[in-house]
């Protein structure tokens, strides 16, 4: 971590010279993020993105071990839970024909809903339709 501080204060560093002393400097955030890559790499630093740091690589361990310890033990509750319904649903897509069928002749033989005075006068005068 040392080394990515050191570089970024070097480039800004670099770069404000630059600027006090009103040399044409063109610096991007593209090149200035490669300068910051390109010291922090000459300075030992292990690349971007690879670690995580030293508070959750200290405190991170265990709680990664619980967490796995917890899935592993309830594997089989955790897989169950999840399974069933996806198997209904599988199923319902490769043979439901029957009972897609069956719906539509159900409400092929329902009679359409009849709203009565009441529940349109009631349903006009509710805040939730204005």
């Amino acid at each position: 971590m040392l080394p990515w501080v050191l570089a970024r204060s070097l480039t800004a560093t670099v770069i404000a010279a630059a600027v006090d002393a009103d040399e044409p400097l063109q610096a991007s955030g593209d090149t200035r993020d490669a300068a910051v890559g390109a010291l922090a790499a000459r300075l030992g630093a292990v690349p971007a993105g690879t670690g995580r740091g030293p508070v959750l690589g200290l405190l991170g361990k265990p709680f990664v071990r619980l967490g796995s310890r917890y899935a592993v033990r309830r594997r089989r509750a955790l897989t169950d839970a999840a399974h069933p319904a996806a198997g209904d649903i599988l199923k319902y897509l490769a043979r439901g024909e029957r009972t897609r069928q069956g719906l539509r002749d159900h409400i092929a033989a329902t009679d359409p809903p009849r709203w009565s005075c009441w529940a349109t006068a009631s349903a006009a005068s509710s805040p939730w339709t204005r």
